[in-house]
């Protein structure tokens, strides 16, 4: 039954980055997805779009935790208790978190246009909501944790080092990642009253 509830919910997710997962597996396939294929595309209003890098690393990480899922024993149990507590953290970063970043190279070369202007409303949503996503964070590192011991006892080096790239995403999140996108916010903001 765990199973299919984290099967629900990894579809929810590829459902609402655009992609349809075929049943009964819970994986969209490979680079049949356009978001896991980094092919995601700016906002037709704004241009604003996820860096092409990040979406790219956002569906790796998804595909080896969907495969870590799959395994049998406490392994696959508990790379399900991951997806459980990263499904909506992933999709609220995806919307509020990540969009900023693909103004960064604009913004360091001086440029500024109207229409990113519709990018401070992400910025704010996410300053507002940075302690609750760090609690997330918190939790999802928690349940990391308990992957990568699982793993390990079960000999599965593979999930393991898996638990651990995906702590270190969370890291890079926290002190690069969701600071940058508050930046660009401020920037974008600073430029469009000049």
């Amino acid at each position: 039954m765990k199973h299919v509830a984290a099967f629900a919910v990894l579809s929810a997710a590829l459902l609402i980055a655009g992609c349809a997962a075929p049943a009964p597996e819970p994986s969209c396939g490979s680079g049949g997805c356009p978001s896991h294929a980094g092919t995601s595309g700016p906002d037709a209003a704004t241009g604003i779009a996820i860096p092409p890098v990040l979406v790219q690393e956002h569906a790796a990480l998804h595909e080896e935790l969907v495969q870590a899922t799959r395994a049998d024993g406490r392994t696959g149990e508990a790379a399900r208790a991951v997806a459980d507590r990263l499904h909506a953290h992933f999709v609220r970063e995806e919307q509020i978190a990540l969009p900023p970043l693909g103004l960064l190279e604009e913004l360091a070369r001086g440029g500024v246009r109207p229409e990113m202007g519709a990018v401070t409303e992400m910025t704010d949503a996410l300053a507002a909501e940075l302690p609750r996503m760090l609690e997330e964070h918190v939790e999802i590192l928690r349940a990391l944790d308990a992957l990568k011991e699982a793993a390990t006892a079960e000999g599965r080096p593979e999930v393991a080092e898996f638990a651990g790239r995906l702590a270190a995403h969370a890291r890079t999140e926290e002190q690069v990642l969701y600071p940058a996108a508050i930046l660009a916010g401020d920037m974008v903001k600073r430029r469009l009253r000049e």
